[in-house]
């Protein structure tokens, strides 16, 4: 629900009020996605010159000006498993819209904004350049900015400064305090998971767990240093009143 709104200006131009009912999806390419990054791990690890050491962590780079093809190939490997996840959450809120006006007639609920947190984009300018953004979304000038809480926490609509020296982006959350295995491995004997007044469907009861509110950092700090750092502009604070994880 869109508990407070405090740019009314970008508010009323994307259609968003005070008490409004709104509708956050969280989705990406799944399995495709997955599929893509180890083939093209794969593939760079192939190419990778012999007798040279591996880089840490295992991240093989591809040169566009010695292996331009390559480069081309993976562009559109990604760039298929992004346009999956478009697609993926587009048919989840089609399906959550036919069921809204099965139960209470015509619901109209527009789009306000869709934009991935993982993805490889081209810049504009004369350069030939990208960003690869990993947790992180475009954040441009007037572009509308989604930064989700957890299942407990406020989640916001922001609207991007473009800001250069930080690359036009914004945090995709918070960030994790605690990780998955460790909430697992306490989270049953954890009366507290930060659910208080929320309703959490899920089919499987350790996700509830691995992504409680008590896993991740308090999001207010992380939005107003944001904010002040120059990245966006708060518009409205959605509350929570009852999340889905499948």
């Amino acid at each position: 629900m869109v508990e407070e709104v405090v740019d009314r200006a970008r508010a009323r131009q994307w259609d968003v009020r005070a008490g409004q009912v709104a509708i956050m999806i969280h989705s990406g390419s799944r399995g495709v996605g997955k599929h893509v990054g180890a083939m093209w791990r794969d593939r760079a690890r192939s190419m990778w010159p012999k007798g040279q050491k591996f880089p840490p962590e295992g991240l093989f780079s591809l040169s566009l000006a010695d292996q331009p093809e390559a480069v081309a190939g993976y562009m559109q490997a990604e760039a298929t498993a992004a346009n999956y996840g478009f697609l993926n959450r587009l048919l989840l809120a089609e399906l959550l819209r036919q069921r809204l006006r099965e139960l209470f007639g015509e619901v109209a609920a527009p789009l306000v904004y869709d934009l991935p947190h993982n993805i490889t984009l081209p810049v504009e300018g004369p350069a030939r350049r990208w960003i690869t953004r990993k947790g992180a979304c475009p954040a441009g000038l007037e572009q509308p900015v989604i930064i989700p809480g957890s299942m407990g926490a406020a989640s916001y609509l922001l609207v991007g400064r473009g800001s250069p020296h930080l690359l036009g982006s914004a945090s995709h959350g918070a960030g994790r305090a605690t990780s998955r295995f460790e909430m697992g491995r306490r989270g049953r004997e954890t009366e507290d998971l930060g659910l208080a007044g929320v309703d959490c469907i899920t089919l499987r009861e350790e996700r509830r767990i691995e992504e409680a509110p008590a896993a991740y950092k308090p999001i207010g700090p992380v939005i107003a240093c944001q904010v002040e750092a120059g990245l966006c502009d708060v518009v409205a604070r959605m509350r929570p009143l009852m999340t889905f994880k499948a």
